[in-house]
């Protein structure tokens, strides 16, 4: 407000108002009373008013008659206001964007102190703190303590997917690696500069690109570069090599240009080197691949995403008509949202196409959330009204489900308050009669009776998700409280996020996002939304940046909100640091979702025609370029002339018929999830065999049974206490006992099965002794007698000669270690009663 006040002065002072400058009512000196302005305090200054700045000729029109005291004005004082103009807007942009975050930044502040105190009266640790725990012990020191016994143990270390460590992470790795490469061992360091998608999570590809080489070039490093491609088909890796060698040279220049910063070739150095080539066996194939991209041009009443989910099953269609299978296809997108929004396109295009001979079953962690599925929506609110009845909203929910499910037409009775369709009058009344007794039931149970009450058992074509909605409820009780308000706070908190589990053998398209795909292929990929910014500030991202606000102390950490107004700030360094990642991650994220495909590569992106200048600011801007560049390479593909500008369309390669689809068509596998109610899965377990009519099935089974309880017992007393312990715990009836008693004594009328029973001998039953190697034997039964050693062996079935080969090596090895006693050796087979003595 000074300098306002001032130029206002000086104005005065000359006998000037605004008008008289050059511009008239519209001149550039109003930007003088634009200072102090509540909305901009510091005004902006255009281009042309820039070189104002040079001199006061600009000022004032060649015909003006205040010509003198307006450069009067001006070395008095305007000039040097005006002049003040950048360097206090960049100071201004440096205090509002400290200031945005200021309050978050001091509550924030204050949690971290009350979680330090809370952590220090519970004496714990945060799983998120682990790294920063690590780093300051192993900060400053050349030998941790805390790695000296892994250092000696391991002698080699292999660290996969580098790119995508952290800073943190390899301060802890690289002690190890010092350790092992100062006794002359190696160690293998494996990553992608162009893979790396996940700084987000920490990951720091600089590592890869050239901090290794600072921390361990000394040592010696041999860096192998891996250029053949053994998963794609010719087209697709000329494709690739082509699109994205031009991709990043031009972004990188175009970045160059627009912010002035050398630094944006860090594209360029991160992808120097992408030519790869093609691995000979798929060359021996005998086809190409196909690449296909289509440039969609939308109108205002269009929208893209619309225009997407028209044109999807249509591309499925095609390229079932090529003879590929839909589990070879896979549908890669950025968010979570399209996941699910291609998901039920295709579920409605296949209910409203059930006759055209084309399946469109889908596979997806990220689109089958239970919550979408009407049956679940129909459940929770069930729930809801057995925990609170009067809850109306829940009720009205309730019935506007149910009517979806039984396919009741929709009308104002089924809307109105206290109003409800004559079909469903019983069932609320049953239903609100038994909420008395619904509320007394274990979480599992209550459900149970729900789906039983409703009839959601058969009938429903969202028997997957009645199914995964158990599994939640299941997995809750597991590991809670299984009380009902319990169980709707953490549906509402976290529960909602669960998806249907699909075996992975099913044959349906995968739908997936670009970051799970990492590491994966497929012979067909999609790629439907090829839009995403490049560099998106929209978003209001928070990055945390040093700022030295006074000399005598320490830099502080602060937080602040990305957006434009930082390049012309203070934090201009930071603000270009994360833009060129930005671009960075785009491109990387660009090339991950291109170089999943092994056969075909579809690929559809928005158009709009180039504006002067050229704007790039999403991914579709680049791949629109990109299709006029001429390349005068061998190694690289013309663009332009596989590109027709008039359909908008980019196409490489012809279709080829899949020969693993030419044979005769198998019935399709309809992915139906037959369900259960939990009463008719339940089968009790026969533990020691089936009975029927007090008769023992057959002999077989009662040899098995006879079997059992032997190996627990060394006498008659004990046969008869352990049968009476399966008689209490219902394994056989009253009858059956009887029976199995006479069967025994039966056996016990043969005076050498007697002597095994009567106490006479020490017995060990199921003892088993160990042979050098680890291995060890069990014979069934041991008796030391006075006189010497018997070793039993009880057998079902026929006699087989392996019986006495295995009860000849018993005997043996009971012979080695009692050297000085007589062992004999018998099969006793249970069914038929016979003993045979071996030796």
């Amino acid at each position: 407000m000074e300098l306002k006040s001032s130029a206002q002065t000086i104005r005065d002072k000359n006998g000037l108002v605004w008008e008289d400058f050059s511009g008239g009512t519209r001149s550039f000196s109003r930007k003088f009373d634009q200072l102090g302005d509540k909305n901009e305090p510091v005004p902006i200054l255009t281009g042309p008013q820039e070189k104002l700045l040079l001199g006061p000729e600009g000022w004032y029109t060649k015909t003006s008659k205040s010509k003198a005291a307006i450069e009067s004005a001006y070395y008095e004082g305007l000039g040097e206001i005006m002049h003040q103009f950048e360097p206090m807007k960049k100071h201004w942009n440096t205090l509002d964007a400290i200031s945005k975050n200021l309050y978050t930044f001091g509550l924030f502040g204050y949690l971290l102190r009350e979680l330090k105190e809370l952590k220090e009266e519970e004496n714990m640790l945060l799983i998120s703190e682990t790294n920063d725990f690590l780093k300051s012990i192993t900060s400053d020191n050349d030998a941790p303590f805390i790695y000296e016994k892994v250092g000696n143990r391991y002698q080699h270390f292999l660290l996969d997917e580098f790119q995508d460590t952290s800073g943190f992470q390899w301060a802890s790795f690289r002690p190890l690696l010092l350790n092992t490469l100062s006794m002359g061992k190696t160690n293998l360091v494996v990553g992608d500069v162009k893979q790396s998608i996940y700084r987000w999570r920490g990951g720091e590809m600089r590592l890869l690109m050239e901090q290794v080489e600072i921390d361990l070039g000394h040592f010696g490093l041999n860096v192998k570069k891996l250029d053949t491609n053994f998963r794609s088909l010719p087209n697709i890796v000329a494709f690739n090599n082509t699109l994205f060698s031009k991709l990043s040279k031009f972004l990188s220049e175009h970045l160059k240009a627009t912010l002035g910063d050398p630094t944006m070739e860090m594209i360029e150095q991160a992808y120097a080197d992408i030519l790869q080539n093609v691995a000979p066996k798929q060359k021996a194939k005998g086809v190409n691949g196909k690449v296909k991209l289509k440039f969609i041009e939308t109108d205002k009443e269009t929208k893209y995403e619309d225009e997407i989910l028209r044109l999807l099953p249509g591309q499925v269609e095609g390229l079932l008509d090529q003879g590929y299978q839909l589990k070879d296809i896979a549908i890669l997108v950025r968010k979570n949202g399209q996941a699910a929004q291609i998901a039920d396109a295709f579920m409605a295009y296949a209910e409203d196409n059930k006759g055209n001979n084309y399946r469109y079953d889908v596979l997806s962690d990220e689109a089958l959330f239970l919550t979408r599925a009407t049956v679940v929506k129909c459940l929770l609110a069930a729930l809801q009204i057995v925990n609170d009845a009067e809850d109306s909203l829940a009720e009205k929910t309730f019935w506007i489900q149910l009517a979806r499910i039984r396919n009741i037409a929709f009308n104002h009775v089924l809307f109105k308050q206290d109003s409800l369709p004559e079909a469903f009058q019983g069932l609320k009344e049953k239903f609100f009669s038994q909420l008395p007794d619904l509320r007394k039931l274990p979480l599992m149970d209550l459900l149970e009776a729900l789906i039983d009450l409703i009839g959601l058992n058969e009938g429903t074509g969202e028997l997957a998700y009645l199914s995964g909605f158990k599994e939640a409820v299941f997995d809750f009780i597991a590991k809670n409280r299984a009380d009902l308000g319990g169980f709707l706070n953490w549906w509402e908190q976290q529960g909602y996020k669960r998806t249907v589990k699909i075996p992975e053998e099913f044959n349906a398209i995968r739908i997936q996002t670009i970051h799970k795909s990492k590491g994966l292929q497929y012979k067909v990929v999609l790629l439907p939304y090829l839009d995403w910014k490049l560099f998106d500030t929209g978003k209001e991202n928070i990055i945390w940046t040093k700022y030295d606000w006074d000399e005598t102390l320490p830099p502080a950490i602060i937080p602040l909100t990305l957006r434009s107004q930082l390049l012309d700030s203070a934090f201009s360094a930071a603000y270009l640091e994360e833009n060129l990642l930005h671009h960075l991650d785009s491109l990387n994220m660009l090339y991950v979702a291109f170089t999943r495909a092994e056969e075909v590569l579809l690929g559809m992106t928005p158009y709009t025609k180039p504006g002067k200048p050229k704007k790039l600011t999403t991914v579709a801007d680049l791949l629109r370029e990109i299709m006029s560049f001429n390349v005068q390479n061998d190694e690289l593909l013309d663009f332009g002339s596989y590109y027709n500008s008039e359909k908008l369309e980019f196409e490489l390669g012809d279709w080829h018929q899949n020969k693993a689809k030419q044979a005769a068509d198998t019935p399709a596998q309809a992915m139906v999830w037959k369900y259960r109610p939990w009463e008719k899965s339940l089968k009790v377990k026969q533990v020691f065999g089936e009975f029927e009519a007090s008769e023992i099935v057959s002999k077989r089974a009662f040899g098995v049974l006879v079997h059992r309880i032997i190996e627990k017992s060394q006498t008659k007393t004990d046969f008869l206490l352990e049968l009476q312990a399966m008689y209490f715990d219902g394994a056989v009836t009253d009858e059956e006992k009887k029976s199995l008693e006479v069967q025994f004594d039966k056996l016990c009328q043969n005076t050498t099965f007697n002597s095994w029973f009567d106490g006479s001998g020490k017995v060990l039953t199921e003892q088993g002794i160990f042979l050098p190697g680890g291995e060890f034997k069990r014979p069934d039964r041991i008796i030391y007698y006075p006189y010497g050693i018997e070793v039993v062996d009880f057998k079902t079935g026929e006699e087989r000669t392996t019986h006495k080969t295995q009860v000849l090596d018993y005997v043996e090895l009971v012979k080695s270690i009692e050297k000085e006693k007589v062992v004999r050796g018998f099969i006793c087979y249970i069914e038929s009663g016979s003993i045979v003595k071996v030796v």
